[in-house]
Parts: C-alpha cells; sequence; structure tokens
C-alpha cells in the first residue's frame, strides 16, 4: 500500500512542507523516489511509522535535531521498529551529561529513576504509535463505512487504553467505581468513573485511601485544557476530598489523551498548568502532598 505526500501528511499530522524538508535531508524519505525528489513520491506504511515517531518527538517538545537523533537512536536500537508487529516500549532521556538523547527499554523503575534524576522522560510505545496508525490510514483510505460516532468511540477506547496500561506501569490498580466501594481501603487505586457531586471523574486517584488525584481522559483530537476545566469542576465537587483550596477539595489534577498530559497543583493561588512526561507513581503523589 502507497500513500501520496498529501495522505502521508493527513495520517501522521505531519506538515508537507515537514515531508518535504525531511526527505530532502534524508530524515525520512519515501520508499518510491528514494532520491527524495521529482514528482513521483509515494509513502509506504513502515515510512509512515518513522514520521509518526518524528511527529511524535516534535509534540514533546524536541526541537528538529534532538527529533532527528531520537529516530536514529531508535533506529539503531530496533531496526525493524516501523514494523507494525514490533511492539516494545521504550522511552527517551537525556545523558548523565546531558549533551545526547538516549533510549531505553521502558520499566517503571528505570523511568521513575529517570525522573528523580530530573530528566525528561518521554515515553515511545510502538505498540500504541502502530495502533493508532492503522486506525488513521483505515480513516483516510476506503473504510467509509465507518461513522463519525463510531470513530469516536475508536478515539475515546484508545485513549483511554492509552492511560490505563500508563497507570498500570506506574503502579497504580485500576478498577471501577462500585456502590459501596469502600475507599478507606483503598492503597494505591485508580478508580474509574467516580461519583461526584459535579458529575463522574474518569479515574480518581487514592493513596492510603486518600482522594488526592483526578485524571480527566480527552480524545487525542480534543483540546487537553477543556479536560482540565472538567477536572477543577469534579475536584470542587467530590465529597471525599482530603481539603478545601479555595473551594476545591482533590489538589492534583491531570488532563491526558494518553500520550500528553497536563498537570496542576490546584493548592497554587496560580493554578499553572504544565506538561509532564507521564503521571505521577502512588508514592510521589503522597510526597507532593507532604509538601508545598
Amino acid at each position: 500500500m502507497f500513500f501520496t505526500s498529501k495522505e502521508a501528511a493527513e495520517i501522521t499530522g505531519c506538515t508537507l512542507r515537514q515531508l518535504q524538508y525531511w526527505r530532502e535531508q534524508g530524515v525520512v524519505v519515501p520508499t518510491v523516489d528514494a532520491t527524495g525528489r521529482g514528482r513521483s513520491v509515494f509513502y509506504t506504511q513502515e515510512d509512515l511509522a518513522a514520521l509518526m515517531v518524528m511527529a511524535h518527538l516534535f509534540s514533546a517538545g524536541l526541537d528538529y535535531t534532538e527529533a532527528c537523533a531520537g529516530l536514529e537512536a531508535l533506529k539503531e536500537e530496533k531496526p525493524a521498529f516501523s514494523k507494525d508487529s514490533v511492539v516494545t516500549r521504550y522511552f527517551f532521556s537525556r545523558s548523565e551529561d546531558g549533551n545526547r538523547l538516549i533510549i531505553r527499554d521502558f520499566e517503571v523503575e528505570a523511568t521513575q529513576q529517570a525522573l528523580r534524576n530530573g530528566q525528561a522522560v518521554i515515553p515511545l510505545w510502538l505498540d500504541q504509535l502502530h495502533q493508532i496508525l492503522i486506525e488513521r490510514i483505515r480513516c483516510v483510505r476506503g473504510d467509509k463505512v465507518l461513522l463519525i460516532d463510531v470513530l469516536d468511540d475508536i478515539r475515546d477506547e484508545n485513549a483511554k487504553n492509552l492511560v490505563d496500561r500508563t497507570l498500570d506501569a506506574l503502579g497504580w490498580s485500576v478498577i471501577s467505581d462500585e456502590k459501596d466501594l469502600e475507599t478507606s481501603q483503598l492503597g494505591s487505586h485508580a478508580v474509574e468513573e467516580y461519583s461526584v457531586a459535579t458529575g463522574r471523574a474518569d479515574y480518581a486517584l487514592f493513596v492510603h485511601g486518600l482522594l488526592i488525584g483526578i485524571i480527566e481522559v480527552k480524545t487525542l483530537m480534543s483540546n487537553l485544557e477543556s479536560g482540565m476545566e472538567q477536572a477543577k469542576q469534579y475536584s470542587r465537587g467530590s465529597f471525599d476530598g482530603v481539603g478545601s483550596w479555595r473551594g476545591y477539595r482533590v489538589p492534583f489534577l491531570y488532563s491526558s489523551d494518553g500520550k500528553t498530559t497536563y498537570f496542576c497543583d490546584i493548592r497554587d493561588e496560580s493554578n499553572l498548568v504544565e506538561a509532564i512526561p507521564t503521571f505521577h507513581t502512588p508514592q510521589a503523589l503522597i510526597e507532593l502532598v507532604k509538601g508545598d
């Protein structure tokens, strides 16, 4: 299956100008017209996977040089990464001297250590990347029988699955809300569809029986700022928060599409929202509760 430059841009979220520059520089060269020049330019699905990696690294805040270095590191670590049968999970961080980008297998302990060392962590889960790529190809290529509401369900479910797997990897036990749920017994749990006065939070984070975090999940196409506003409403409407800060009862709020995560410590009167590499672990969240 071959894709035009226009289709490649639509599927991967890259611009036509980026595609042209990258093929001229030899960063991602389409399989058809390996010189990167000329009128006949066609990408394969494997080419699109490389473009998706570049787009992912850009979205994480890396500049062009760093993104190229990240792609080269991935090629060296896993030459067959662009095949959809490859489902390995990695994360990028900087070397100890901070001068270069390194890639490592995604392991909770290694990721936590990098965060404790003050290093940026950029997850790259190839299983999810290929899943998203296949869904986008189906949307662009011929599967017109998919209705808009079905597409929305796919996006919702995909974002939810990404968050579920991330929470599990970080030590959270994901459970469903139940009528007689005894929250005081929850040690490090993420409760799905948790009821508050203002609706149902996608996830309520409990540590040592304390409700200290709320996560609102938005689809990959949605506005994460609106998700944060919903999380704030749920914080205000919580029945069993751990305190009260200008009407907010749950201190730590997140809005995420599974790839990008926004975080706000609502105890701070400025209510500043920042992008973070991933969610906090249960222990890290408890440390935040103890601190300022």
